[in-house]
C-alpha cells in the first residue's frame, strides 16, 4: 500500500473518530453526520447523490422523522447545510464543514509521518 493511501486511511479514520466523540453531538446526530461524510465527495465535501430521507434513516436505524430532527439540529450548529429542494424540481444535497476534515488532516500532519 503506498504511503499516500495510508494517509488518507488515517485522515478519514481521525474524522470519523472525531465525529464518535464529538461531545456536542447527540448520538443520532453523530450517526446521521457519520453516514452523510461516508457518502461524502472528499473533494467537494458534498452528499451530491442523497437517496432521501427514507433510505438514510433505515440504513443507519432511525426514523425519518428521527432523521430530520437530526439534519435541522446539525445545520442550526453548522456541520452541513442544505442545498438543493426536492420540492423545486432540484436534488436535495448536503454541503459538510470543511473545517472537521481540516482539522483531521491537521490532526494526523501533527502526528508525523502518517504511520500508525
Amino acid at each position: 500500500m503506498d504511503s499516500l493511501k495510508i494517509f488518507c486511511d488515517r485522515v478519514c479514520d481521525q474524522l470519523f473518530d472525531s465525529i464518535d466523540t464529538c461531545v456536542t453531538l447527540s448520538r443520532p446526530e453523530r450517526r446521521v453526520l457519520h453516514e452523510l461524510w461516508a457518502r461524502a465527495s472528499v473533494r467537494t465535501q458534498s452528499v451530491e447523490d442523497y437517496p432521501g430521507h427514507a433510505s438514510i434513516a433505515a440504513s443507519i436505524g432511525m426514523t425519518p422523522r428521527s432523521l430530520v430532527g437530526a439534519l435541522a439540529r446539525l445545520e442550526r450548529k453548522g456541520f452541513i447545510k442544505a442545498t438543493g429542494s426536492s420540492e423545486r424540481g432540484r436534488q436535495l444535497a448536503y454541503l459538510l464543514n470543511a473545517l472537521l476534515l481540516e482539522a483531521a488532516f491537521d490532526a494526523i500532519k501533527a502526528g508525523g509521518d502518517g504511520a500508525r
